[in-house]
């Protein structure tokens, strides 16, 4: 995704309404470095919105949309979420908000698509986490935002994913690594880790 000349090649994911343009190009590690209009979004901007969305609209509402685009959300680029299914959830948010929540969650769409294609365990659910943390835990943005910097929340998926191939399966044992990762935010990340599984 590179020009003979040096320059980044960008692929446009979107173009909104008002002309604002999502991006992607190769960064440091992979091809899924995502631009709103030329710059890299913050964790603490995206989320800060997301929270102030939450005071006026409820945060279960905020949180259950952003489940639906969490849960439509692939390794491959699906246009109709940007197209079809995003619009449809800012359609339920007041007139003078539309735009601006049809940013954020196109924001958070792409965003979540470059966690999905990162070589890492918890690939989407790092952000799902911090949404869970801020919407529902009434954590900090910050605190969120720097969790899984603090606590080693990528070793506790390998732990389950390698009691999940010795167990064959046997849910005992994931209510002994439940035990041991007793805290709310870590609950709730083994709960959607075990999903994965079949538990």
């Amino acid at each position: 995704m590179t020009s003979k000349g040096g320059e980044k090649i960008k692929t446009l994911l979107v173009k909104l309404p008002d002309g604002t343009e999502i991006t992607r190009r190769r960064g440091r590690i992979d091809g899924w470095y995502v631009e709103v209009d030329g710059y890299g979004p913050f964790d603490k901007n995206y989320f800060s919105d997301l929270k102030a969305l939450g005071h006026k609209y409820g945060n279960q509402k905020v949180y259950n949309d952003f489940v639906v685009i969490y849960d439509n959300t692939e390794f491959s680029v699906d246009n109709t979420v940007f197209s079809q299914l995003i619009p449809s959830i800012a359609s339920t948010y007041s007139k003078e908000d539309n735009l601006q929540v049809l940013k954020l969650f196109s924001t958070l769409y792409a965003v979540l698509l470059a966690e999905q294609n990162r070589p890492l365990p918890l690939k989407k659910r790092v952000k799902l986490l911090a949404c869970y943390q801020i919407l529902i835990l009434n954590y900090s943005v910050e605190i969120a935002c720097n969790y899984s910097r603090t606590v080693n929340i990528h070793n506790i998926v390998k732990d389950v994913h390698q009691l999940v191939c010795t167990s064959k399966k046997n849910s005992n044992c994931i209510d002994e690594v439940k035990c041991i990762y007793k805290d709310k935010s870590t609950s709730y990340l083994l709960s959607k880790i075990c999903d994965c599984y079949g538990f």
